[in-house]
């Protein structure tokens, strides 16, 4: 049985038909095409987070919300605009998207910059279902 994605995309990204280029799913956000919303009490990028507040309270984004009376937004770092829904565009990241990164684009995080390069570069390509996927996060992720 073959698995077919939209333009390639693998589950957890996009199609951004701008860049012509898959792109991880925004926090709250999983699954083929980025369709999912993360389900309570999950949240955040790859539904990794878990909300500690009501169902009513926790954002898909950003978690447990603070209730104000007056209107306010804050976005995660690397994030701006109505909802927090854009993103820095390479090769800005960070606060506003002021800083700026020296990396190639797939080491570039929308957050916190440029990522450590493994003393291999060793980037791993799953021929059998077109996804190309950075060794590099999962041992930052298990190094972390």
């Amino acid at each position: 049985m073959t698995i077919k994605f939209y333009k390639g995309c693998c589950p957890g990204s996009s199609w951004n038909s701008k860049t012509q280029q898959c792109e991880r799913c925004m926090p709250g956000y999983s699954g083929i095409n980025c369709t999912s919303l993360c389900p309570y009490p999950q949240y955040g990028v790859d539904c990794q987070r878990k909300c500690n507040c009501s169902k009513d309270r926790c954002d898909v984004s950003t978690g447990c919300q603070q209730i104000t009376t007056v209107a306010q937004t804050l976005c995660l770092t690397g994030y701006f605009g109505r909802y927090c829904r854009a993103r820095c565009i390479y090769p800005y990241y960070g606060e506003e998207c002021e800083a700026k990164c020296n990396c190639s684009k797939p080491l570039c995080d929308v957050a916190t910059g440029c990522k450590a390069v493994d003393e291999d570069n060793s980037f791993s390509h799953n021929v059998a279902s077109g996804c190309v996927m950075l060794l590099l996060d999962v041992k930052l992720q298990i190094k972390g």
